[in-house]
């Protein structure tokens, strides 16, 4: 399995430098090597592109075609047990971007457990993946998207503390992950039209 890092598009640069600025006034000595290292080397620190998926499609079996991006992600270890990430919201039409802040997500330092231990695995799989994360919230669903460039066969891992109907770590095609979710998106519609009668 060969998993791709892509960074942002071109126009999302003034927003990463802002980030990076946010991250030099308020940083420790142990953040001032990441950061001259993200100035430099910004695709070591595991971009990519974060989408979120309405209640309303996963319910009416739309899945993942309506996936909407949020932003992207830069993952930054800065210990054995934190992981921070420098996030950039991106308005796709107008193709603007802006530093949205620092996350202390505990999906962050999960997120990278799961990355490094794929890079350094000797698993053998077909594909080229690119990363991205798929979050419902409503669902408690955070999960790894890997997205196929050739055969788009993609894989979705949900990261732990996910649904109870889904099992943490265990890779979903698509078509499956969304069926599980389906009548669970549709039960939390229906009481919520019933609350409101």
């Amino acid at each position: 399995m060969k998993i791709k890092y892509f960074l942002p598009p071109s126009e999302s640069k003034d927003a990463l430098n802002e980030g990076i600025r946010f991250l030099s006034l308020n940083a420790n000595s142990l953040l001032n090597e990441k950061i001259s290292e993200i100035v430099t080397s910004p695709e070591q620190f595991f971009p990519h592109e974060s989408f979120f998926i309405k209640l309303e499609d996963i319910a009416s079996g739309k899945g993942l075609i309506t996936a909407k991006s949020s932003g992207w992600q830069y993952l930054i270890r800065v210990s054995e047990n934190e992981v921070f990430s420098l996030e950039l919201h991106s308005d796709q039409e107008k193709k603007l971007f802006t530093f949205s802040g620092i996350n202390f997500s505990k999906f962050n330092k999960s997120t990278i457990d799961f990355l490094e231990a794929k890079e350094a695995s000797n698993e053998e799989a077909n594909g080229n993946y690119r990363v991205a994360t798929i979050v419902i919230p409503v669902l408690y669903v955070y999960a790894i998207w890997l997205r196929d460039t050739d055969t788009n066969k993609d894989i979705i891992i949900p990261l732990a503390p996910t649904h109870p109907k889904l099992r943490s770590g265990d890779p979903y095609l698509p078509d499956a992950f969304f069926k599980i979710l389906e009548p669970e998106a549709k039960n939390i519609l229906n009481l919520e039209e019933t609350m409101l009668e």
